[in-house]
């Protein structure tokens, strides 16, 4: 999926707390990519705000 940093914030704190409230928490720079595999139920973050490619 491709979206704005706000969507993947938003995304990210609902699949990691069932809530908007860290939504601050992350940091997603322009470009970057970033994977949560839902395993059993759980989110688990495999990779966040990565730009190494664009180097």
């Amino acid at each position: 999926m491709c979206a704005h940093a706000g969507t993947i914030r938003n995304i990210l704190t609902y699949l990691i707390s069932n809530s908007f409230e860290y939504h601050w928490n992350f940091k997603i720079d322009n470009a970057s990519v970033s994977i949560v595999e839902i395993d059993n139920g759980f989110a688990v973050i495999n990779k966040l705000n990565d730009t190494s490619f664009l180097k």
